[in-house]
């Protein structure tokens, strides 16, 4: 077989179509177009991851100030609980001393309270003692006054009054008017005591627990002032008054209990 020769095209007949170098080209240029789109897919992607990390690098930062802020506040929080501690430590050794002085304060008290009462019992028992001797010294001022009062109307009367004009006893008649007390007025109108209830049937008896009529007091150169009760029956009372004269008879309440 002999050799085919290339036969080229001839001239003013155009080809129509694409040609393979062409859709080469083509080819190639979507491929670029892809690895082109894919860069800026990727490189969008790398900035939204840049970004994000970013802000959490931000966050981070953020967390980290936080957290030294906790940590800084944590530190003083320990401080002060530290010092707090102290002062609890110190409050409650001060409590100890106090409750143990509190103790012996208490023992000390109820020693004094002790003390107190057995005072008071002494000082009770003086008390009745005092009232005692105070009683026996009133009795005993009074008995030197009565004394004293009866020599003075023993005087006043010019004697004991226990005589009449022919040197014998004077019979005192004593009714029964039943409780009484007696004062008895002087010639010149001073007081004298005469006192108690028991009769007397003479006027030698006068200032030992006497009761008096007029007459007798007129003898004796004295005033009677009978006092009654007002308890006393209106006969015993009529009686009084017929005796020593109405003027000299004096009704009293007796007190309440």
């Amino acid at each position: 077989m002999g050799r085919r020769r290339k036969t080229e095209p001839r001239p003013g007949r155009q080809r129509h179509g694409p040609t393979r170098a062409d859709a080469q080209a083509q080819a190639d240029a979507k491929v670029a177009r892809q690895s082109a789109n894919q860069a800026y897919s990727d490189a969008a992607a790398a900035r939204q991851a840049a970004n994000q990390a970013e802000a959490e690098a931000a966050r981070a930062r953020g967390a980290a100030a936080e957290a030294d802020q906790h940590a800084s506040a944590a530190s003083s929080a320990a401080n002060l609980a530290e010092k707090e501690a102290a002062v609890a430590q110190s409050a409650a050794t001060q409590a100890e001393e106090d409750a143990t002085a509190a103790g012996k304060l208490a023992e000390s008290a109820q020693k004094h309270t002790k003390s107190a009462e057995e005072a008071s019992k002494n000082a009770n028992t003086y008390t009745e003692e005092a009232d005692k001797a105070a009683q026996k010294a009133e009795e005993y001022q009074r008995e030197q006054e009565r004394k004293e009062r009866q020599e003075a109307a023993k005087e006043k009367v010019k004697g004991d009054g226990s005589q009449d004009a022919k040197g014998q006893d004077i019979k005192i008649v004593m009714p029964n008017v039943g409780s009484s007390g007696l004062d008895v007025i002087g010639p010149n109108g001073e007081y004298v005591y005469v006192g108690g209830g028991a009769k007397a049937h003479k006027p030698s008896k006068f200032g030992t627990a006497l009761k008096i009529n007029k007459y007798a007091a007129d003898q004796a150169g004295v005033k009677a002032i009978y006092y009654l009760a007002d308890n006393t029956p209106q006969a015993a009372i009529d009686q009084a008054k017929k005796v020593f004269g109405e003027e000299n008879v004096h009704i009293f309440t007796l007190p309440s209990c």
